[in-house]
């Protein structure tokens, strides 16, 4: 490209310093005024929906870990009651050939003191 000047000669701009323009850090500051309050909003509900979907899925661990330590009561309570049932109880007196004491053989607590 052809200039209308005779010579080319280079341009020291090694003192131009660029001004700083205080409108624009008005309007960046007025930008994040009404940006930062919504921005913020919206990070703390975030937080909050990530809390309650934790909070969720720990109560739905919770909860399972109860009904088997419910069902686990159950059956044990089954066992307990069949242990304790009277006719297996005497089932086993008479297989280690134990009786029923008579009433001499008894001692009431009043009789020792």
């Amino acid at each position: 490209m052809k200039t209308g000047y005779a010579f080319r000669r280079p341009v020291a701009n090694t003192y131009l310093v660029r001004e700083r323009s205080q409108r624009r850090w008005r309007d960046l500051g007025i930008v994040l005024l009404f940006v930062a309050p919504v921005g913020l909003s919206l990070l703390a509900y975030a937080s909050v929906h990530v809390r309650v979907l934790e909070l969720g899925l720990e109560i739905t661990t919770l909860e399972g870990r109860l009904d088997s330590r419910q069902d686990e009561e159950r059956r044990l309570r089954r066992e307990a009651a069949s242990l304790a049932s009277p006719a297996r109880l005497e089932g086993l007196v008479g297989d280690m050939g134990l009786v029923h004491p008579r009433v001499e053989q008894v001692l009431f607590a009043e009789e020792e003191l």
